[in-house]
């Protein structure tokens, strides 16, 4: 709701930015800081989400 995205979408964003900074040769950290509410709510999203940005680097 508050990026007005869908689910998808986000994946999208979470990949290519990632992805986008690795290739400027910059050191990316994944924070998740929200990840355990975003599981309670929805366990398989949470874990792509974590999936998707590993992949991108």
């Amino acid at each position: 709701d508050i990026i007005k995205t869908t689910l998808e979408e986000n994946l999208n964003m979470i990949h290519d930015t990632i992805l986008f900074l690795k290739e400027q040769g910059k050191e990316v950290i994944f924070d998740a800081e929200h990840f355990f509410d975003g599981y309670r709510a929805n366990p398989g999203y949470a874990v792509k989400c974590l999936e998707v940005a590993a992949k991108a680097g």
